[in-house]
């Protein structure tokens, strides 16, 4: 920086309406995709996961975990002991925390809140949230957090030092 022809200039990507416009579209329909799909993309503290819609029979839960050796398997030992079958998943991590978004061949409510209780006893799950896919199922996602320890790291995960 000590060269005589050398400005410093800051960063200018919002300085114009279009610009300001395109951030918040682009903000929105990555919050949508997350809402919709479990989605997650461009984030600073948190995995990016995205992993393709499956037919209707279907319900999608995401779950939030730390990441640590043991993890993976003791969910999926888990919906196995529950007779669930994981149609796809994804699993992705970043330092502390992975996340993982999985399809799961059911479309019974009840059945599913029954699983996401039994995973809130597993160490190390930190949030469930179910994303119901079915026709008649379709409608808002049930989002569950083990504790305010958790709900903590999770936004802190999420939003970092907004």
């Amino acid at each position: 920086m000590g060269h005589p022809r050398f400005v410093c200039v800051p960063a200018a990507t919002a300085l114009t309406d279009e610009a300001a416009e395109n951030g918040v579209q682009s903000a929105a329909a990555q919050l949508a995709a997350f809402l919709e799909t479990g989605s997650v993309r461009h984030s600073l503290n948190f995995p990016s996961a995205s992993l393709p819609r499956l037919a209707r029979d279907h319900t999608r839960l995401c779950i939030v975990n730390e990441n640590r050796p043991g993890m993976l398997g003791a969910i999926t030992s888990l919906l196995g002991a529950r007779d669930v079958n994981i149609a796809q998943q994804l699993n992705a991590s970043r330092d502390a925390v992975a996340y993982n978004v999985i399809d799961l061949a059911m479309t019974s409510p009840e059945a599913a809140q029954t699983v996401t209780a039994a995973l809130h006893g597993l160490d190390g799950v930190l949030s469930t949230r179910l994303i119901y896919t079915g026709a008649a199922l379709e409608g808002p996602s049930h989002f569950y957090v083990r504790d305010n320890t958790a709900a903590g790291l999770v936004a802190q995960a999420l939003m970092g030092d907004m």
